[in-house]
């Protein structure tokens, strides 16, 4: 099989300008080919292309400068490099879900055979065997799309942490005797060390790259979650453990967003960030599906050790094995996941002018963010999308069990069916968005449509659950309604990266704030209107308590998005960042007291 493609390739690359030679000679002309290719009866008919002699290979451009504001695809710069044509690029292995950059898309056959990609697959080839398919496929992807893989794990691995305990706690509140408020304490440890780690990380992902954090994040909650048997023998050291990975895992999106703005062209980015994004539904499922035969036969404590020791084996392999292999594969990549973004690409290009390199502003302008009308409508949104889908994740089982009168396993399980299908859905919606984007409708345009999608489809399956008297429309309904919620991944998640791939880390990671405080607001508020209901009625009333206000949520933060958010890119390093009035009243009145203040 390998004859026919390298040979393919070699034609389209040289233009057809043809060149038949013998075997003896061909070696002689050619020496990296592999040595069955030259082996074959009679002639080998091959091409050289005349701006691309073989075996040596010209180097790859040097990396552009950092894009600005007005740039068509956002992309990182170490990673903004012109578009092969048609005829010069062939890709052999791809993931189908995540088109290759411009950087990535270089085939094995089209690199050579003595490019480290190429040898990688014909070695990992060679070796067959079990699992030698998998190394072979493995080693012909392409690194932007390794990256995706990985982050995708990495999330799924986040959403099993964060499950794990909603199943280990039952168990082991019997065991330790605690009451439901001492449960409820170490659960709510979890979201609150998530709600504070937002901003910090999406700073972090945003000064340091996401490849830096992504890591650190995943091997510190993974280390706290196999510490958990050992510190649950208190409640406050348990509770801190699941504060310590509550916070790794608010750290993730931030620096996953990050991964997704350096190396992913606006042309894919919805893909990309809904296959990744996807792994929180994967988690879900597979975390619920694996956790009770887990606890059931090997105890609550295996729940933690198995969990955890899978977060440590990705840190392993991404920091052994994947950031290597793409170190060596392009170096060019590589130097731009980390650092301010720019910086890299500014420090090649100053060097090869000969001029001084100014180093780029290590101050994120959140002021600027503030004022923006753009950020201000990615808030709201995210606020009162979190406020629904986790409100109702959270009121789901009891709605079934109190108001449907299912038993507590029929509405388990269906409980799990949106996390199932949202982890297909969301990779429906990338491939949706980016079609719309082919076709050529603008990118706010197509932003909107996916979230219109998301937002106004999900309140019209609740408005048809709530004038529904049939218990299985209510549930198809409500199951409708959660499904088509992912589509929010290739709108309000891709917005950050639309409007500043250089800050799109710290962007998210106020949004994700403003989600947070969303979904601990929705899930009080829906208990305290149930009990206040059921003081007024004699039974609480899941109308006013959750449909009502999750459908004003729904259509508040459609309309939020649709009418103020607009998704072209912006320079927030030339908008205004200086202090708002209230921060000078308030430095005056700590300057007035006494207190020494800085500068900034």
């Amino acid at each position: 099989m390998a004859a026919p493609l390298v040979h393919a390739s070699m034609g389209q690359m040289a233009g057809h300008v043809r060149t038949d030679c013998g075997p003896r000679a061909l070696r002689t002309r050619c020496p990296g080919l592999p040595r069955r290719l030259l082996t074959r009866r009679g002639a080998v008919t091959t091409t050289q292309a005349p701006t691309r002699q073989l075996p040596s290979l010209p180097r790859r451009p040097v990396a552009e400068p950092l894009h600005e504001a007005g740039d068509d695809d956002g992309l990182h710069p170490s990673t903004s490099r012109p578009a092969p044509s048609s005829t010069s690029s062939t890709t052999l292995i791809s993931i189908p879900s995540v088109p290759p950059t411009h950087s990535t898309s270089t085939s094995a056959a089209e690199a050579g055979p003595g490019s480290v990609q190429a040898q990688a697959q014909a070695q990992a080839s060679a070796q067959g065997g079990p699992g030698g398919w998998l190394s072979s496929w493995w080693a012909g992807v392409a690194p932007n799309d390794r990256l995706v893989v990985a982050a995708t794990l990495a999330l799924t691995l986040s959403n099993m942490g964060k499950v794990d305990m909603s199943v280990a706690i039952v168990p082991m509140s019997a065991e330790m005797g605690w009451s439901a408020s001492v449960s409820g304490l170490v659960q709510a440890l979890f979201y609150t060390g998530y709600m504070l780690a937002c901003i910090p990380g999406g700073y972090l992902a945003s000064q340091t790259g996401g490849r830096a954090v992504l890591p650190l994040a995943l091997g510190t909650w993974s280390a706290a979650t196999v510490m958990a048997p050992l510190a649950a023998a208190t409640v406050p050291t348990l509770a801190l453990t699941r504060f310590v990975v509550g916070a790794g895992q608010g750290v993730a999106p931030s620096a996953v967003v990050d991964l997704v703005a350096r190396t992913v062209p606006a042309s894919g980015r919805a893909q990309a960030v809904t296959t990744t994004f996807g792994g929180l539904h994967l988690g879900t499922v597979v975390g619920l599906l694996a956790a009770p035969p887990i606890v059931a036969g090997l105890g609550w404590q295996a729940l933690f050790y198995v969990y955890g020791g899978l977060g440590l084996v990705w840190y392993a392999w991404f920091e052994g094995s994947v950031m290597p292999a793409i170190a060596a594969q392009d170096p060019e990549l590589a130097a731009g996941l980390t650092g301010i973004v720019g910086s890299a690409a500014a420090r090649t290009a100053a060097a090869a002018a000969g001029e001084a390199h100014e180093e780029g502003s290590a101050v994120v302008p959140y002021r600027a963010f503030l004022r923006s009308g753009e950020v201000q409508a990615l808030m709201v949104t995210h606020f009162c999308n979190n406020m629904y889908y986790f409100t109702l994740l959270s009121w789901l089982p009891t709605y079934f069990v109190q108001d449907l009168g299912m038993d507590l396993s029929q509405a388990s399980l269906m409980s799990m069916v949106p996390a199932l299908s949202g982890f297909v859905v969301s990779n429906i919606a990338g491939r949706f968005a980016d079609g719309l984007l082919a076709r050529g409708m603008p990118l706010p345009t197509v932003r909107k449509t996916v979230q219109s999608i998301s937002m106004l489809g999900s309140a019209a399956a609740m408005a048809g659950a709530l004038g529904s008297e049939d218990p299985a429309w209510v549930v198809g309904l409500v199951v409708v309604g959660l499904t088509a919620h992912p589509f929010t991944l290739a709108g309000l998640f891709c917005t950050p990266n639309d409007l500043s791939a250089k800050y799109a880390g710290a962007l998210l990671g106020i949004s994700n704030t403003c989600g947070a405080l969303g979904a601990v607001f929705g899930i009080a508020a829906c208990g305290f209107l149930l009990d206040a209901t059921a003081a007024m009625y004699g039974t609480g009333s899941w109308e006013i308590s959750m449909y009502g206000p999750l459908i004003a949520a729904l259509l508040a933060g459609i309309y939020a998005y649709v009418a103020h958010c607009n998704n072209n890119p912006i320079d927030f390093d030339s908008r205004d960042n200086s202090r708002f009035a209230w921060e000078e009243r308030l430095r005056a009145t700590l300057r007035s007291a006494g207190l020494p203040l800085g500068s900034s």
